[in-house]
């Protein structure tokens, strides 16, 4: 249902951005779809209908639980700053470099090595990406 409500609360924000309720309304929803996507993926791991090692569980719930954490720092923004809430998304951007780096199991990640990961990932998004059309 949350999903079906993002072009109505998408175009409510566009039509009314400076108003505290139409920007409210656009956070609670993206809130409501990003806990319903965890819930499910927890669901799906507790019930066995997943076919996950608990590590790999454990990161796509945190990656999941970044969109609910930045409407939440959205809604807080909202009564101070209504045009600038929608900010609070760009800490989804994060999601592309959390746990997804073959760091798990060692001890110490030198800051070089952290950097260097970051720009190797930063040119695989802007990689062109090359098909073949028949």
């Amino acid at each position: 249902m949350f999903v079906a409500m993002v072009p109505f609360s998408t175009e409510l924000t566009g039509d009314y951005g400076g108003l505290v309720t139409s920007r409210f309304m656009f956070h609670v929803n993206m809130l409501m779809i990003g806990l319903l996507l965890s819930a499910s993926w927890f669901y799906d791991y507790k019930n066995g209908l997943m076919d996950l090692e608990r590590e790999q569980y454990l990161r796509a719930l945190k990656r999941n639980l970044l969109m609910p954490f930045a409407a939440i720092v959205a809604l807080l923004l909202t009564p101070f700053t209504p045009e600038y809430s929608s900010i609070a998304y760009a800490i989804m951007f994060l999601k592309r470099f959390i746990d997804i780096r073959p760091y798990i199991g060692m001890k110490s990640v030198t800051c070089a090595t952290a950097i260097f990961e970051f720009l190797q990932n930063i040119r695989a998004l802007y990689r062109p990406i090359h098909r073949t059309v028949f």
